[in-house]
């Protein structure tokens, strides 16, 4: 655990820029920048939390990435996670 941490730290240091520990995916989708999470329609039964290109509406530098529903991540991790798992005496190998 202490050397995934330290591992974690270097990263962060490397990326030099603001890293949040909020959401379990903040600062690990990365494009032009780092992708945030935005929440559609937050008033209303439509909300949908989405992810999206921090620099996707700057002024200097307009991202032309599309935005990820949340729900899609979620399952795009869980599904890779449980890759790990699957081939976990390769990988210890």
């Amino acid at each position: 655990m202490f050397e995934l941490v330290q591992e974690e730290f270097i990263r962060r240091k490397s990326a030099r820029k603001y890293t949040s520990a909020i959401n379990c995916f903040a600062s690990k989708i990365v494009c032009a920048g780092f992708y945030g999470r935005k929440v559609w329609h937050s008033t209303s039964k439509y909300a949908t939390t989405i992810w999206q290109c921090n620099n996707k509406s700057h002024k200097r530098k307009l991202c032309s990435t599309p935005h990820l529903k949340e729900e899609i991540i979620k399952e795009a991790f869980i599904n890779a996670f449980n890759t790990l798992i699957e081939s976990k005496k390769e990988l210890i190998a």
